[in-house]
């Protein structure tokens, strides 16, 4: 887990990994706790961030715009 926000977090950016599988999550928690960076790794959704008011600098995405409907 954390294929792009280990490298950033590493880089010196406060992270929010979201990911709906809270599987997915789980294992980039361990991860990321094995090597020593810090993410914070939710269980969530994009709408559901947005829907929070959740605003961020920079959005990266990966293996998501095939799950869009629209």
């Amino acid at each position: 887990g954390g294929l792009l926000c280990e490298p950033m977090a590493r880089l010196g950016a406060e992270v929010v990994g979201a990911d709906a599988s809270a599987t997915n999550i789980e294992v980039a928690r361990l991860h990321a706790a094995e090597v020593g960076v810090t993410v914070d790794y939710r269980a969530t959704t994009a709408e559901d961030l947005a829907d929070a008011g959740e605003k961020f600098d920079v959005i990266l995405n990966m293996e998501v715009v095939e799950h869009v409907a629209d």
